[in-house]
């Protein structure tokens, strides 16, 4: 008997207490008509009361005998006040009062009190945010566990009811299901409610039936509970848009009516009370305090709980899955979700026609798991009607080439365990999958396949040449390549030691005696490089720990005689290393020749180098810094306007500004002569790349992806033709080159799609420079990218492309420890009963 059922069987105890009062009370009066037909009302009572236990407890129990015999006590107190019209007061209520002490003494000590828990899931694929705890509960001797699953209807795009939906036979075996109208709510009174869909009337797709709402269920229930068949991406509750972005899953019925929310981390716990103290009044706060509960998602459990190894592999999938010499191909879970659809349209029709292009190209290696949104189809019949037609023939064409892998079971967590890695839209089965320990990539519906960028691997911000190589450092695999110069290949990889430095680990380093030094950006540490040993070698240069942690640390590395600069870029101050004695020495005082109120101050990569003096330009304070490189001391000239590059030419100090004038300066006379650059057609406001050759000069625009050259005694710039590679995926105000590196007549440099060109300084003619890739290099490279730099998860776009991360071979994460939060949450609950 659950805790409701025994404050009613105290109900009926009181009841008939209040009755023998009463008869009491009429027999001293002589009332014997109301005594007489007080009694007939405590026997219908007591039968009422013992045909309640015996439904609750079964027969057997101690207190049905009990009840009997105080209805044959009132029957019998009837039949001799019918006879002789006369009692004793007093005898009869002691004897009324003894009988039911009996019963009352047996209820609480011979039937044990029972918690009863009810959980009432809608669709059986979202079982899964509900199992853990019903599982909790059936394991407690003491509890008594419910399982009804609930009708559901699709709707019209008028909101009316369409066709109803049960799917209380797709259950797993070992869970006992109850036919829902088997069990009465209004009698039975459950300790607890689990509900997962928390919309009432409000969901514009499907609707459980109305009898099932919360604010109905709230009556026959002290503890409503609503735990979200849904797992959100984790946001911060500091981050006002984030938290904005969720709001709508805070404010349904369910979690206003639910007297506990179950949300999956403390995160989110903060968010959905920052929401609805919003929602409902901030003198609210306290209650949503109380009422929301951060103790994990079921979910998670479920998924963190199945076995590859245990799990039944339909015989349709098998042939899918296999290789012929028995081994599986790996599998990508793909997801397609209703929120992508509803957003993207045609183009999400379009992208999903792209993806199954891909992987049916690449099925002897990978098998395709395509497990749309259970809601997809009602959601496109009842919001996007008109796109039904074009996706059902999607679906059906899928079907019938039988190369991939349909699910529309209700078995998430078996699509999850058996798949390798996940690939579709952002929603709560890639949470489950990145919880399971999957990498996961997320389709922008934006990029489809149809260029590769697969010399995005080369990507260098800078270049060391030689006379047979050229030395690039990967910026996204933390790799130094060594090319062929003469065979323009791709000829080694060297693996730096140094792990986990995030994008851009190096963005500046330098050739001294067949040594390439390279200097911390996001590395840790300073590395050598042997080329002829091909060994690295680290030189600790004194970072702290908070220093090592710290990103753009240094940004240039240059030479001046036997010693070796780093160039800190947000650090305002500069590291020297003796390349002989190999002392370290650091060397500070910028910061205190800066002014403090102007806040970060950086130091641009470009430097001019004049006798025993490094000049470098500032940002966004606009200044000279002139490092003596012999006494170690600074100094600052403040410019009037922004400078954008600094170089040493034979007039003296160049400086290009935002007005695209270039501008001869010295410290002492400031500003000596300004040449106007004519060439684009309004002023250049971005940061330009200048080479110089003999009398001329190359300018790259850095920002516009153009290219031009004039001679130092001439105004007008010739452009030099360039047809900007892909240069729609580079639209707008952002960096178009990486290195740009002068080697003899020529230079060679290479644009942010990888690609590298070569430019004839005397000529003036660019030619694409391809670097041959082995696909043994491709593959090692493309892993690095995606195991090494990335997190466990990504988004699709133009450079990390659904074709580039298969060839990646994707690999495995780590995998979140189980949180038992089934267990949690239904102790916590039935502890708050």
């Amino acid at each position: 008997m659950n805790k409701s059922q025994k404050s009613h069987a105290g109900e009926y105890v009181k009841l008939l207490n209040r009755a023998h009062e009463e008869i009491r009370k009429a027999a001293e009066v002589k009332k014997y008509d109301i005594v007489r037909e007080l009694l007939e009302q405590c026997q219908e009572a007591a039968l009422e009361f013992g045909n309640m236990i015996e439904a609750i407890e079964g027969e057997g129990v101690p207190t049905i005998p009990l009840l009997e015999n105080y209805c044959e006590l009132t029957y019998q107190l009837h039949e001799e006040i019918w006879e002789n019209h006369v009692i004793s007061p007093g005898k009869v209520y002691k004897s009324l009062r003894k009988s039911l002490v009996l019963v009352e003494n047996s209820v609480k000590h011979d039937i044990p009190l029972r918690t009863e828990a009810v959980f009432l899931p809608y669709k059986a694929s979202m079982w899964d945010s509900l199992e853990s705890v019903w599982k909790a509960a059936d394991e407690d001797p003491d509890c008594d566990a419910y399982v009804i699953p609930i009708p559901y209807y699709d709707k019209n795009p008028d909101g009316s009811f369409r066709e109803m939906h049960y799917e209380g036979n797709d259950y797993p075996d070992y869970v006992p299901v109850t036919w829902y109208e088997d069990y009465d709510f209004a009698e039975r009174q459950p300790d607890m409610i689990f509900i997962h869909n928390p919309y009432d009337e409000c969901n514009f797709v499907t609707s459980v039936h109305p009898f099932f709402y919360s604010k109905n269920l709230k009556q026959f229930t002290e503890k409503l509970v609503y735990i979200p068949y849904f797992i959100l991406g984790e946001v911060d509750p500091n981050n006002k848009q984030a938290v904005e972005g969720v709001a709508h899953f805070c404010t349904c019925p369910g979690v206003i009516n639910a007297d506990k929310v179950i949300v999956q981390s403390e995160d989110m716990r903060q968010v959905y009370i920052h929401v609805m103290s919003d929602f409902a009044g901030e003198d609210t706060r306290k209650y949503w305090e109380k009422k929301i509960l951060g103790l994990g998602s079921p979910k998670v459990d479920k998924v963190l709980s199945t076995r590859k190894e245990e799990l039944e592999v339909p015989e349709e999938w098998r042939k899918v899955i296999e290789k012929p010499d028995g081994s599986w191909k790996k599998i990508i879970f793909y997801n397609t979700s209703v929120t992508a659809l509803l957003q993207n349209n045609e183009r999400m029709l379009r992208k999903m026609e792209d993806v199954f292009r891909v992987f049916k190209e690449n099925q002897e290696e990978v098998a395709l798991l395509w497990r749309p949104h259970p809601l997809i189809k009602a959601t496109i019949e009842s919001m996007r009607p008109e796109l039904w037609k074009a996706y059902e023939k999607i679906v059906e064409k899928y079907c019938l080439e039988g190369w991939g892998i349909y699910d529309d079971s209700a078995e998430l967590d078996r699509a999850i365990e058996v798949s390798d890695a996940y690939y579709g839209d952002v929603s709560s089965v890639a949470v489950l999958c990145e919880n399971a320990g999957k990498k996961l990539l997320f389709q922008n519906t934006k990029w489809l396949q149809s260029y590769n960028l697969q010399h995005i691997i080369l990507e260098s911000r800078e270049a060391v040449c030689t006379q047979e190589r050229i030395w690039l450092f990967s910026v996204y695999t933390n790799a130094l390549l060594e090319i062929d110069k003469c065979e323009a290949k791709l000829r080694n990889v060297y693996l730096l030691p140094e792990d986990n430095c995030g994008v851009y680990p190096c963005v500046s380093f330098i050739n001294v005696d067949e040594n390439l030094y390279f200097a911390p950006y996001n590395l840790h540490e300073m590395w050598k490089f042997n080329m002829a040993s091909e060994q690295f070698e680290m030189i600790d240069i004194g970072l702290s720990e908070e220093e090592k942690r710290k990103t753009e640390k240094f940004n240039k590395i240059f030479q001046y005689e036997d010693r070796l600069f780093l160039v800190g870029e947000d650090t305002n101050y500069f590291i020297s290393l003796d390349l002989e004695s190999k002392a370290i020495k650091r060397h500070t005082g910028l910061r205190e020749k800066l002014p403090m109120n102007q806040g970060p101050i950086f130091l641009r990569e470009d430097y001019a180098l004049v006798n025993d003096t490094a000049f470098f330009l500032t940002f966004p304070y606009h200044a000279v810094i002139a490092f003596n490189l012999v006494e170690y001391s600074y100094e600052v000239y403040e410019l009037d306007d922004e400078a954008f590059t600094i170089e040493y030419t034979r007039n003296g100090l160049c400086l290009t500004n935002s007005r695209s004038e270039e501008i001869l300066w010295t410290p002492e006379k400031d500003i000596i002569h300004k040449k106007k650059l004519d060439f684009l057609q309004e002023e250049c406001k971005y940061y330009k790349t200048i080479i110089r050759n003999e009398n001329k000069a190359v300018y790259f625009w850095n920002y516009e992806d153009k290219i031009g050259r004039c001679s130092d005694d001439q105004e007008k710039i010739e452009p030099i033709k360039f047809d900007y590679p892909y240069e729609h995926l580079f639209h707008g105000k952002c960096m178009k080159f990486d290195f740009i590196q002068e080697n003899g007549e020529c230079v060679y440099f290479q644009t942010r799609t990888g690609m590298i060109f070569t430019l004839d300084l005397n000529t003036a003619q660019i030619e694409k420079y391809p670097i041959k890739i082995s696909e043994h290099f491709q593959k090692l490279l493309w892993v690095r990218i995606f195991n090494n730099l990335y997190p466990q998860y990504t988004t699709e776009n133009q450079f990390i492309t659904l074709s580039h991360w298969l060839a990646s071979e994707f690999g495995h994460g780590d995998s979140y420890e189980q949180n038992q939060a089934g267990n949690t949450i239904y102790a916590n609950v039935k502890g708050k009963i």
